[in-house]
């Protein structure tokens, strides 16, 4: 069995800009009293798609779908620093970005792995920073995310990708897988 996602990469000076961010929170939080786990500068990423778990045989009729996409250079520009579910109960910080075309894109993929590995029913376009593990001053934590803006940077997305994680202690490895 393999873990597979579909995502958009992101280009260098967002994931720059991204880890520049995570390190203005770890700045101001008390990390005896909050323990977050950052996802790691080279995993930033737009999920398309989570396929989770899947067999080794499936991999490649999953490329052979993912070929018969293709998308078109467009815009993107990051919006505002966020967290889900609430500001009182903060389990993911992210960035939420505005590009109406992922929409499409991630409509698109869905039709093609229908079927395959999990059905992606809630989807959004964020750009995960890091998870909560477990944090002793939530109002603390709120206002510190309500405090840091977020530069409207506007960038250029190119495509999807295929990939497989990897998971380890230390975090997952994402490994691009060529279709």
């Amino acid at each position: 069995m393999i873990r597979l996602f579909v995502a958009i990469d992101l280009p260098k000076e967002i994931k720059d800009y991204f880890y520049s961010i995570q390190q203005a929170i770890i700045k101001k939080i008390d990390t005896r009293e909050t323990k977050i786990k950052w996802v790691a500068k080279k995993n930033f990423h737009q999920t398309i798609r989570f396929i989770s778990w899947v067999e080794e045989n499936k991999l490649e009729e999953i490329r052979e779908k993912l070929k018969k996409i293709k998308v078109n250079e467009f815009k993107a520009k990051l919006d505002c620093l966020s967290a889900y579910p609430t500001e009182n109960n903060i389990r993911v910080i992210f960035v939420d970005m505005v590009a109406p075309e992922i929409f499409d894109i991630h409509k698109e993929v869905e039709e093609k792995l229908k079927g395959i590995g999990k059905d992606d029913a809630q989807f959004s376009t964020h750009l995960t920073l890091g998870r909560v593990k477990f944090c002793r001053e939530k109002k603390r934590l709120s206002e510190i995310l309500k405090n840091i803006k977020i530069e409207p940077k506007e960038f250029t997305l190119d495509g999807i990708k295929l990939f497989q994680s990897i998971l380890t202690k230390e975090g997952p490895i994402y490994k691009e897988i060529d279709y």
